[in-house]
């Protein structure tokens, strides 16, 4: 199980720019959009939806694995192998 407190994202600076690291694929995306949206366009994820996702598992809630598959093929919110 994962942590749900474990960030899925790193806000970094590539040559002076804004970018975003996913941490689950470790894809860097300096886009400005990827970066104010938090998202991932290699896993497909919007970061703030798995990290509020991992909360509500955490409190007992359940979800279905293929439906957070990541690039990795890992669940973002169990990091379950898919």
């Amino acid at each position: 199980m994962t942590d749900a407190a474990a960030p899925t994202f790193a806000i970094e600076s590539c040559a002076g720019v804004r970018a975003i690291r996913c941490l689950l694929c470790n894809r860097v995306s300096e886009l400005r959009s990827d970066v104010e949206h938090r998202y991932c366009s290699r896993c497909r994820l919007f970061h703030d939806i798995v990290t509020e996702g991992r909360r509500l598992l955490a409190d007992g809630g359940a979800h279905e694995c293929a439906e957070w598959r990541t690039y990795r093929s890992r669940c973002a919110l169990c990091d379950r192998a898919l």
